[in-house]
């Protein structure tokens, strides 16, 4: 069914809009949370600092009215269709030389950032990508042994 939509945002009205949606809700779930004033500006200059570096960030979308039908299964199989096209834009994006962050803000402000986009009422923000050539090698990160994610039958 092809439930999966991308909205590119390259320019910074567009990114800025953006940042404004997901940062504004970000800053009531962190008041909410009761968290100090300090770690919430800071937290919200990073995610701003981040969004207006990028030199493209490509919305990640469900199509709600993509979809054979009501049921649970339904939804889940468009739920891993959508994040398996997500990682093939990853994959291709490597192919070429470019690098790129999976971030998933805006799954916390799905409203917010679908009305500062002026995105169809039926796309459901799932993820974001941040792209762009890069400019240092990526840390070296502590993954699971093979043992502990497979089992071999």
């Amino acid at each position: 069914m092809q439930p999966w939509r991308f909205a590119v945002v390259e320019n910074k009205s567009a990114k800025d809009k953006l940042g404004i949606a997901l940062t504004t809700k970000l800053r009531a779930d962190m008041t909410t949370a009761h968290l100090p004033q300090s770690q919430i500006e800071s937290r919200i200059s990073s995610s701003l600092l981040r969004l207006g570096q990028a030199p493209v960030v490509i919305l990640l979308c469900r199509d709600l009215t993509a979809v054979r039908g009501a049921e649970l299964e339904e939804e889940s199989m468009a739920v891993q269709s959508v994040a398996s096209a997500g990682l093939q834009l990853l994959l291709a994006a490597h192919a070429e030389g470019l690098a790129g962050n999976w971030i998933c803000w805006p799954l916390y402000a799905q409203n917010a950032v679908r009305d500062a986009l002026k995105l169809p009422n039926s796309w459901q923000p799932q993820a974001m990508f941040f792209l762009g050539y890069p400019n240092e090698a990526p840390k070296e990160k502590t993954v699971k042994s093979l043992d502990d994610v497979a089992i071999f039958l």
